[in-house]
């Protein structure tokens, strides 16, 4: 899965499964997203949710 597109059905749906506990591997950064601020916007988001990254 690919998180360049935050608003796709497939990245909505893991960032509403992943939970507290979880550990999220990025394998390469510039999956995570389109721009420095939507991945700033993801990890708080992460973060927030008790994500390990």
């Amino acid at each position: 899965m690919t998180g360049t597109k935050s608003d796709g059905p497939e990245f909505q749906k893991f960032l509403q499964e992943i939970q507290t506990g979880d550990t999220l591997v990025i394998t390469k950064l510039d999956r995570l997203s389109r721009s420095t601020q939507d991945a700033l916007n993801t990890i708080q988001l992460l973060f927030e949710k008790g994500v390990r990254t």
